[in-house]
């Protein structure tokens, strides 16, 4: 019929299914004509497993750069001042931008008289997010400091167990769920937002949305080199070898002591999220994928034989050659096989 075909994955492990799954999978692989992976990983396990098509890597997350954005300390709703700061246009901060007394960083660099140095999570209360670690190492940090926990899950009582044994129970602060259009107010309360995962077995951080919100709100982070973590955070945040806590604690002391270093990474976190990690961004990427499938002249990577010369494939204009078992290929048309993911045009390009 002549349609074509593509599929998205977020899986970053290297997974192994039983039949009939296992069939299904290979099925696609073979015969897609293009795919969307949410992570690199994602792309790099697609690759081990075979397929050959071209693969766009475009997270399916993105944010409101209206909704989440830096807001003044302790208002609740929007910032006036922080009203159309952005050039519409080409997605980048105003030069006259600033971030009116980013959280714990006044004007003059002095330390926030009206609460300390905030450390915060948001997300399940589960093992893999890590968050027993955070505790960990907080409870090393000097001066005056709070951590808050936005979540809930299985692991809540052992954390505020976790607290106590540590004597730090009344420093930390356990927020239950809210509506996510009030996450951007909570975020604009803390000084710096942590995402510690750890990977297991069956699991790894395929994304980590919570950084792109926070980095939408001026809010600095920090982040494990758990799965994408890493790569969403760029050099617009800080990175800490999963598990270790003596890193984690040693990341947080320097955004501590340093407003200069906490202003520096607000902007930085905001600018990348504008540039790479907005809704309308997404969906322009996404769009750009499909128009190229539509137009493109390529056959399916499989389209049901394969070429019994070399363990190639080619394609004519449309017309397959009977003779030798082969098919022959028009000099205009491009081979299926590539190692790398392909390089889809990026529609925005020219506007970073």
């Amino acid at each position: 019929m002549g349609v074509r075909t593509l599929f998205f994955t977020w899986q970053n492990l290297h997974r192994r299914y039983p039949p009939p799954f296992a069939w299904m999978e290979r099925y696609v692989l073979r015969h897609a004509d293009a795919a969307i992976a949410g992570n690199q990983e994602a792309a790099e396990v697609l690759r081990a497993k075979g397929y050959t098509g071209p693969i766009a890597v475009i997270p399916q997350f993105g944010v409101d750069p209206e909704l989440f954005r830096p807001r003044e300390r302790g208002l609740v709703g929007t910032d006036p001042r922080m009203e159309r700061n952005t050039d519409e246009k080409n997605n980048v901060l105003k030069k006259s931008s600033v971030f009116p007394s980013v959280r714990g960083c006044p004007p003059d660099g002095l330390q926030d008289p009206v609460r300390p140095f905030t450390v915060g999570y948001v997300g399940r209360l589960v093992p893999e997010k890590g968050v027993h670690l955070l505790l960990e190492a907080v409870a090393g940090l000097e001066g005056e400091w709070q951590v808050r926990l936005l979540g809930e899950g299985p692991m809540q009582q052992a954390l505020q167990a976790q607290a106590r044994r540590l004597g730090i129970a009344e420093r930390v602060r356990f927020d239950p769920p809210r509506p996510s259009c009030h996450v951007p107010d909570y975020l604009n309360e803390l000084d710096v937002l942590v995402l510690p995962s750890c990977t297991r077995p069956n699991w790894k951080e395929q994304f980590g949305r919570v950084l792109v919100e926070a980095m939408a709100c001026g809010v600095p982070v920090v982040g494990s080199t758990c799965g994408e973590i890493p790569n969403v955070i760029g050099d617009a945040g800080l990175i800490f070898p999963e598990e270790d806590v003596p890193a984690l604690r040693e990341r947080l002391q320097r955004l501590q002591r340093d407003p200069q270093l906490r202003r520096r990474f607000a902007a930085a976190g905001r600018q990348r999220v504008l540039e790479r990690f907005t809704q309308a961004r997404i969906a322009a990427e996404t769009v750009a994928v499909y128009r190229q499938l539509a137009v493109s002249r390529q056959p399916s990577a499989s389209s049901g034989q394969s070429s019994a010369s070399g363990g190639q494939r080619s394609a004519s204009s449309g017309q397959r050659s009977a003779s030798g078992g082969q098919r022959s290929a028009s000099s205009g048309q491009r081979s299926a096989n590539s190692s790398q993911p392909s390089p889809i045009s990026d529609p925005l390009a020219d506007e970073r």
